[in-house]
C-alpha cells in the first residue's frame, strides 16, 4: 500500500506516510530515506522514537521504519 493514510497519532487522526512509501515514491533506497529522516529529526530536536514504527521484511524479520505526519513529509 502506498500513499497517505490516516493514523491515530497522539489522540488525533492525522494523515501519514511511511518511510518505505516515501522511498518508493522518490525512487530512493529505504536506508537513504531513513538516514535523511533521522537527520531531519535531529535538526528539529525531535526524538526518533516519536515517529518510529516497524515492518516485516521478506524473511519475516522486523525492520525499522518511520511513519511521518504530513508536515514532516
Amino acid at each position: 500500500m502506498t500513499g497517505i493514510t490516516n493514523f491515530n497519532f497522539r489522540g488525533a487522526d492525522v494523515r501519514t506516510m511511511t518511510s518505505r512509501e516515501i522511498a518508493e515514491l522518490t525512487g530512493k533506497e529505504h536506508f537513504h530515506v531513513m538516514r535523511d529522516i533521522r537527520a531531519m529529526l535531529a535538526e528539529l530536536q525531535v526524538d526518533d522514537s516519536t515517529f518510529g514504527c516497524s515492518y516485516k521484511d521478506g524473511a519475516g524479520r522486523l525492520q525499522p521504519a518511520f511513519r511521518l505526519p504530513k508536515r514532516e513529509c
